[in-house]
């Protein structure tokens, strides 16, 4: 009986929705995040710029990790629109440290704003 001494390869997973805009900005990302440190991190070990690719595995993974395209802070409406060379590559731990980053930001401009409204 012979046994697979290797793992099969996953799926692509491309998506369903917008995929000449996905397809574009992969292209164009060599199907790696395009993140240099939007998330807090410096990806210093990989050139200051995040080496996960679309289908890799990590380790402590489930399962192949999948890049998508946007811009941290757009809603789903907004993030239909921007032409191809408007968004970027994301791997799922890059845009969630960004989008923490973004929030932590716009709170603390609310935060000023609401100090300087009582002051006077």
């Amino acid at each position: 009986m012979l046994f697979e001494t290797h793992t099969p390869t996953p799926p692509t997973a491309d998506p369903i929705a917008a995929p000449q805009a996905w397809t574009a900005v992969m292209a164009r990302a060599n199907r790696t995040c395009e993140c240099t440190g939007a998330c807090g991190t410096r990806h210093s070990k990989s050139g200051l710029r995040c080496d996960i690719r679309h289908g890799q595995y990590l380790k402590g993974s489930k399962g192949p990790v999948r890049i998508t395209i946007g811009q941290p802070g757009l809603n789903d409406h907004e993030a239909a629109a921007p032409p191809p060379a408007e968004l970027a590559a994301w791997c799922p731990s890059c845009w969630r440290g960004a989008d923490r980053r973004r929030r932590a930001s716009h709170q603390a401009f609310a935060d000023r704003q609401t100090v300087t409204d009582t002051l006077f």
